[in-house]
């Protein structure tokens, strides 16, 4: 049986349906081999979900991880670090969309793929059907699955063009945030299928570290730095990351004012009695490598509790 993937054509059309200009997007369903060739053009939409745990009181940013098995098909990945969980559309019955063009057979007899116009609620609802269905297949039927579906309108597309197969998938991340239970009995109850996921764990960051430099960017992009030099974490997990740490910096930015840090500061000077004059300088950010910070834990976490 030929393998195949629900694919978009890459143009214009497809970046302004993404930043809500137009209403609708033809898909079809193409041979992966056709769809593989970066000259032809297309897009595999693959849906891909990433679990964190936010323990704002430890000043933590725990993410589900696994290591793929060395025996995975797709040499690239093998024994790479990830944070999502994911794959290929590559059924009709996948598909939710109302609006079909049914394609007649070509002159040569062979069935040619029907077009889906898809609206935006229909790829988000055609997003989370797979991804829940590959959450299954590679994590077992674990009761936050049902979880995802709470999170379609959080799913943040990107399209990286490192190399030629980064050319040809879009990554439909769906970023689902758990609690501390949540995450515990992930981690406890998963039977993960052992062909694609040689072991499971927690990768914990140190939010704290973005706080306290009052530089986010330049904190962040040193602790992405750090990710690089001490971990094999495959590009897409990366980006996760990155979009992820953005997302709660911003909650936590939004929800503390510039009263509360007045606050907090007046009630540490008085409480160490302070007298001289605060000197006033610009705020540095410690190099990654600073013993005074720890950024990233040293080893990702066992599988077990969250630290």
């Amino acid at each position: 049986m030929v393998k195949q993937a629900l694919c978009f054509e890459k143009n214009e059309a497809f970046q302004e349906f993404n930043q809500g200009k137009s209403d609708k997007l033809p898909a079809c369903f193409v041979p992966r081999e056709i769809c593989e060739a970066v000259e032809n053009n297309m897009l595999q939409i693959i849906p891909y979900v990433v679990f964190y745990y936010v323990d704002f009181a430890g000043g933590k940013l725990n993410f589900f991880s696994y290591t793929r098995a060395s025996g995975i098909t797709e040499e690239r990945l093998k024994d790479k670090i990830s944070l999502g969980v994911g794959g290929h559309i590559d059924s009709v019955a996948d598909v939710v969309c109302d609006d079909v063009t049914v394609t007649p057979l070509d002159e040569e007899g062979t069935a040619v793929s029907d077009v889906y116009h898809m609206n935006a609620a229909n790829l988000k609802d055609t997003v989370i059907r797979v991804a829940q269905r590959e959450v299954r297949e590679e994590l077992g039927d674990i009761a936050i699955i049902e979880k995802i579906a709470a999170y379609k309108d959080s799913i943040v597309v990107f399209n990286l063009e490192e190399n030629d197969v980064d050319k040809v998938h879009a990554c439909y991340m769906v970023p689902v945030q758990l609690t501390l239970e949540e995450m515990q009995a992930m981690l406890e109850n998963t039977a993960f299928n052992k062909e694609e996921v040689a072991s499971i764990s927690v990768l914990p960051l140190n939010f704290k570290f973005l706080l306290e430099g009052f530089n986010f960017d330049k904190a962040l992009d040193a602790m992405m730095a750090e990710l690089a030099e001490k971990f094999d974490i495959e590009a897409w997990s990366n980006v996760a990351i990155y979009i992820v740490t953005t997302f709660v910096f911003n909650i936590f930015n939004k929800a503390v004012t510039y009263d509360d840090f007045v606050k907090a500061l007046v009630s540490k000077l008085e409480s160490e009695a302070v007298a001289e004059p605060m000197a006033v300088a610009e705020s540095q950010v410690p190099a990654a490598d600073s013993e005074a910070v720890v950024v990233v834990e040293d080893t990702v976490a066992e599988e077990g509790t969250p630290t």
